[in-house]
């Protein structure tokens, strides 16, 4: 047994889910996982520049048949909309570092723990919520009260995100949401009824 993978240093995979076809579009490839991943707790300093953590990453995997090779990026994390740079066929950048969403006083991801599909095709990210640490990573994260100690979670910050396409093409508007593709469901479409 070998990993297929391994994560930046103070990165934790917490959860994963594959993406169902209908999720299949851009930089999301058939059979894709997309993982939420766990950041820092402050212990030490940040693991790059960016940084990694506190986000969601996108596996997408080769094709069946091919040599096995992963190809790892970050889907969705913490970005001032005016650092957010798009490229058509590419993941998402970011010029500034983006750490958990509290500290750069964003609406957004804090601490990730589970990612799964749910049956309308969209991504549901279980989100711990902000969590003071030490602040060797990110300053701006440590504890402000000696009497709070590390690690304290800021109340009322725990969330559930939903993560949908934004193509255009809506769930429930014409495409096929239960990975059979089309088979049965549509079978008279486009014949002749005459």
């Amino acid at each position: 047994m070998a990993p297929l993978a391994l994560m930046p240093a103070n990165v934790a995979a917490v959860g994963h889910d594959f993406a169902p076809n209908s999720f299949v579009t851009g930089i999301v490839r058939k059979g894709a996982s997309l993982i939420s991943r766990e950041g820092d707790f402050g212990f030490s300093p940040e693991n790059g520049t960016p940084g990694e953590g506190h986000d969601v990453a996108l596996v997408n995997f080769s094709k069946p048949g091919e040599p096995l090779q992963l190809e790892i990026s970050r889907f969705a994390f913490n970005c001032p909309e005016f650092d957010q740079v798009r490229i058509p066929g590419m993941a998402p950048i970011c010029l500034s570092n983006g750490d958990q969403a509290f500290v750069g006083e964003l609406r957004g991801i804090n601490r990730p723990v589970t990612a799964r599909f749910g049956p309308d095709g969209a991504l549901y990210l279980v989100d711990y919520g902000a969590v003071r640490d030490f602040g060797r990573a990110d300053p701006e994260a440590k504890f402000t009260n000696a009497a709070d100690a590390p690690l304290v979670v800021i109340p009322h910050t725990g969330v559930v995100w939903k993560i949908s396409r934004s193509n255009g093409n809506n769930h429930g508007h014409g495409h096929d949401d239960d990975d059979d593709h089309g088979k049965d469901k549509d079978k008279d479409k486009g014949k002749d009824k005459h």
